[in-house]
């Protein structure tokens, strides 16, 4: 499992759009001594149970909406994730 190695095992590389839409501390982009960081910081903060069972269902009815809304357009990937991001910024 490529997680379990810190990133050693290859070098991330994702488009600059990509990148830029995640932000640079997404856990994507991010390796080594950062990525440790990271990973204690979401497993000790973001990944508890009763967080998870509070914000699941937040996020699927979001999630719901947003692709209900895509039916008979063409839909831009990037844009959509971005608002997505958006309405879940605090």
């Amino acid at each position: 499992m490529i997680v379990q190695k810190e990133g050693k095992l290859f070098d991330v590389n994702y488009p600059t759009s990509f990148a830029n839409l995640l932000g640079p501390y997404n856990g994507l982009n991010i390796v080594g001594h950062m990525w440790k960081r990271m990973r204690r910081f979401i497993v000790a903060n973001v990944l508890k149970p009763e967080l998870l069972r509070e914000r699941v269902n937040f996020i699927e009815d979001m999630v719901i909406e947003a692709l209900s809304s895509w039916e008979g357009r063409t839909v831009f990937v990037e844009d959509e994730a971005r608002a997505v991001r958006r309405r879940l910024e605090p």
